[in-house]
């Protein structure tokens, strides 16, 4: 059986004869990419998303269905990462 190894980025471009940004594509292509529910996460964490506005979160994730973010929001609150606050249309969350 081989050996596992890991390669550089400069030793995959002699390996397949490509350029630098086409390993950094193959790169991304390999990681598995977050879930919706991940990346609202994600976004709130890193401050970019306050989660106090579904608004918010549909404009910076338009790939997002508004239906799709309210079940990820009422996953969130029901595993207590947020605190819903509010009613109706002053419904905001926030984290804990």
């Amino acid at each position: 059986m081989s050996e596992k190894r890991c390669y550089t980025v400069q030793e995959l471009q002699e390996i397949l004869g490509v350029s630098r940004p086409t390993i950094y594509n193959l790169y991304a292509q390999a990681i598995p990419s977050l879930s919706q529910a991940q990346r609202i996460k994600q976004l709130s964490k890193e401050k970019q998303l306050s989660l106090e506005k579904m608004e918010e979160i549909m404009e910076l994730c338009p790939d997002i269905s508004k239906v799709t973010v309210e079940r990820i929001l009422t996953n969130l609150v029901k595993s207590g990462y947020i605190a819903k606050v509010g009613a109706g249309l002053s419904t905001g969350y926030v984290r804990i």
